[in-house]
């Protein structure tokens, strides 16, 4: 099944509009939103997992579409409630483009809706700075505990090659989280796992050592510190 035009337009019309354009009505229950941010943000996580499963060739196209679909399918609804409109057409839209791509999926285009869905929930988390503090505590948390699965998974299916490419990715997005909230520690700590991951994989071989794992493991726990984390 082919795309349909009319999805990609509207969709990509959704994406144009800045998540800081959410209206949050001015009598919103902190502890419902609160709600709705962490079921969000753990959606969010296990999409961009199923993302990256996909992308390393880790679970089939039907197994990625089928939990994609549950996934934003949940989101809709939940933000639907909460009269988030904005996030809700998001969703609605990705689903449509994955039924109409099921076997060739766009996984950019899934990655610029994850990005923006990350983009709105961290601007509804800045309503309180406390809130915004628990979304990067959990959102960290969350990526580097998938960080330390990788360097697990290391011998057991996952190449050498697709960890890099994983990790690479995951501690750029921590580096991210950590730039918008101004935490230096954290983003320095991230940084130099980055700069090692590229020196590992501007090699030949793309081999991870045992000496590799164990500096990757330590800047890991390091992060976990800084996040105000614990392993």
């Amino acid at each position: 099944m082919g795309t349909n035009t009319n999805t990609k337009v509207a969709l990509d019309r959704c994406l144009a509009n800045s998540p800081e354009k959410i209206n949050i009505p001015p009598d919103a229950d902190q502890e419902i939103l609160t709600d709705f941010i962490d079921s969000t943000m753990s959606g969010l996580e296990k999409l961009e997992g199923a993302i990256l499963s996909f992308d390393s060739g880790q679970i089939t196209c039907d197994d990625f579409v089928t939990t994609a679909q549950r996934i934003l399918h949940n989101m809709k609804g939940e933000s639907g409630i909460m009269n988030f409109a904005e996030i809700s057409d998001v969703c609605h839209h990705a689903e449509s483009l994955l039924h109409e791509n099921s076997k060739t999926i766009p996984v950019d285009t899934l990655f610029s809706i994850k990005d923006w869905l990350a983009r709105a929930i961290q601007y509804l988390a800045k309503i309180c700075p406390e809130l915004s503090e628990h979304i990067f505590s959990t959102q960290s948390r969350n990526i580097l505990d998938s960080a330390r699965i990788d360097l697990f998974d290391l011998g057991y299916g996952t190449s050498d090659a697709q960890a890099v490419k994983s990790l690479l990715y995951k501690m750029g997005e921590i580096r991210k989280l950590a730039t918008q909230i101004s935490n230096v520690e954290v983003k320095t700590f991230a940084e130099k796992a980055i700069d090692f991951l590229r020196d590992i994989q501007n090699v030949e071989q793309c081999v991870i050592s045992d000496a590799h794992k164990e500096s990757l493991f330590n800047l890991i726990e390091r992060s976990y510190k800084a996040t105000g984390n614990k392993l």
